[in-house]
């Protein structure tokens, strides 16, 4: 356990300053851009590689290949993994070649179509134009797949710091441009993102190699690919249900006006902060750890780190959920209240972003369960209740979005995603062996939690309005109440005197011990 507690530490941190630097990236964004067509035209346009990287590098065919490359990896030594490594990213280029070129001739097609808003042709324009990032991030996360089968996470954890400096340098260069000239800085973000796609492929590769790894071109099969692409067929069915339940949001917010899609993405990047810093950073670890248990016929292995797991990931997602909704307005004024993106931008963020923040515990719940699945190699079970989330959010998002608007698509995909994660947790329950219960650690949680976000809205209720400029008065409720937040939280949890809570805690403190030099 410590161990995997070190990894998730060291992964963490990675991804805590990746996802800094992505939210420095969105301040830039939406103070050059602000809300309006040319944002929502790259939003859209940048969440169709980001469809494509996690359907099929992060999603479908890293949750099949894992498992099988733990387990050729267990029975086989390193030689059969690489061999395995390179039949799969042969054929995997193949294909994205193959989807490139179709999504060029679908995407240029818009233009010929008379009577659409002209953020409909702006779109078509950059989606073209990032197609090629597709093929750089795919094989990218493949590549990282394999490192975290070796046990290394550094180098995949920090892929997302490399995009995200590009895409900075891109939008500072932007910001010279004279006002007015937006989507010119729109193009200039597009070059940042494929220069970043070149780095998040080049770096994890060199780390590869340095583990004995060399790309190849042989003609043989692997005997173990057949079962890969026997588990890629219903896990790229499920993975293609999850994303399309992110486009269909994102589709019907450009829908209904030139702000919305924008809105819903500021409020999903705020929500990924924290699964990103910890969640899934568990399930990063834990995922080939599982495989390799599994491989070992070891289910009651599995099981202890699944719930262990799942314990670590309610003890910081449902406090920072909290916080988040306690927080919402003080946080957005203080990160994105600059140049075009104002008090009535604020205003009209803070709804949506009150709502996907009630949904992190079960995105990040969710996350594990389909991880845990997919240590059994089994893709069918997460494909069926992917198909249920899909249409439930799509049937609460059409009745909802005309009364509430982009609220209503917000609350669809919270409500959505927790029956997803209740009935995952249930059916994999029915597969691990039955471990030492430990509920106390949740009662626990959830208690901490209520109490933090009590003493949060009555300090931010006696801190509102204390300063006369709006940026300082957010900066000292930020300042004082998130701090004040993590200790009246930790407090709580430590004064519950909890064993498994405690026992969480002093194997986090040592595991960080251990790995300071």
């Amino acid at each position: 356990m410590a161990g995997i507690l070190r990894n998730v530490s060291l992964v963490a941190v990675a991804t805590m300053t990746s996802r800094v630097l992505g939210l420095l990236r969105d301040i830039l964004l939406f103070a050059l851009l602000g809300l309006g067509a040319v944002n929502s035209a790259f939003i859209l346009a940048f969440t169709l590689p980001n469809l494509f990287r996690r359907l099929l590098g992060e999603g479908a065919l890293s949750s099949a290949f894992i498992p099988v490359l733990a387990e050729a990896r267990e029975t086989e030594g390193r030689e059969a993994g690489f061999f395995l490594l390179n039949a799969v990213l042969v054929r995997l280029a193949g294909m994205l070649g193959l989807i490139i070129i179709a999504g060029w001739g679908l995407f240029l097609s818009v233009h010929a179509v008379g009577g659409l808003a002209e953020r409909f042709y702006l779109g078509s324009t950059l989606s073209a134009i990032l197609l090629p990032y597709v093929a750089l991030i795919c094989i990218a996360a493949i590549l990282g797949a394999a490192l975290n089968v070796e046990r290394r996470f550094l180098w995949p954890a920090l892929s997302a710091v490399w995009l995200n400096l590009a895409m900075i340098g891109a939008l500072a260069a932007g910001a010279f441009l004279p006002e007015g000239q937006a989507q010119q800085r729109a193009l200039w973000l597009c070059g940042g993102v494929l220069l970043g796609g070149g780095l998040q492929l080049l770096i994890p590769a060199l780390d590869l190699a340095r583990q004995g790894w060399r790309p190849s071109l042989r003609r043989e099969r692997p005997p173990r690919l057949d079962r890969v692409f026997e588990l890629l067929v219903p896990g790229l069915l499920g993975a293609a249900i999850f994303q399309i339940n992110i486009l269909v949001s994102r589709l019907l917010a450009f829908s209904l006006d030139d702000d919305a899609s924008a809105i819903l993405y500021l409020s999903a990047r705020l929500v990924e902060l924290p699964l990103g810093v910890f969640a899934i950073a568990v399930s990063t670890v834990l995922f080939p750890e599982m495989s390799r248990l599994r491989a070992r016929a070891d289910d009651g292995g599995l099981a202890r780190t699944y719930g262990a797991g799942l314990r670590m990931i309610f003890l910081i997602t449902v406090p920072a959920s909290v916080g988040l909704a306690v927080l919402a307005e003080p946080i957005l004024s203080l990160l994105f209240a600059w140049g075009r993106f104002g008090g009535a931008e604020v205003a009209a963020t803070l709804w949506p972003l009150f709502i996907s923040a009630c949904g992190i515990p079960f995105y990040a719940w969710m996350g594990l369960s389909v991880r845990g699945f997919h240590a059994f190699q089994d893709m069918k079970t997460p494909v069926r209740l992917g198909a249920l989330n899909l249409a439930v959010n799509l049937v609460l998002s059409l009745v909802l979005m005309l009364p509430f608007g982009v609220a209503g698509l917000a609350f669809a995909n919270v409500a959505a995603s927790a029956l997803h994660a209740v009935l995952l947790e249930i059916l994999l329950r029915r597969r691990l062996e039955p471990t030492a219960s430990r509920r106390g650690v949740y009662a626990t949680v959830f208690a901490a939690s209520a109490v933090m976000g009590a003493a949060l809205w009555i300090g931010d209720g006696w801190l509102r309005g204390m300063f006369d400029a709006e940026k300082l008065d957010a900066f000292v409720r930020v300042g004082v109440l998130v701090p004040g937040g993590i200790v009246v939280y930790a407090a709580c949890v430590a004064l519950a005197s909890r064993d498994e809570a405690r026992a969480v805690l002093n194997r986090w403190r040592a595991a960080r011990r251990r790995s300071t030099p």
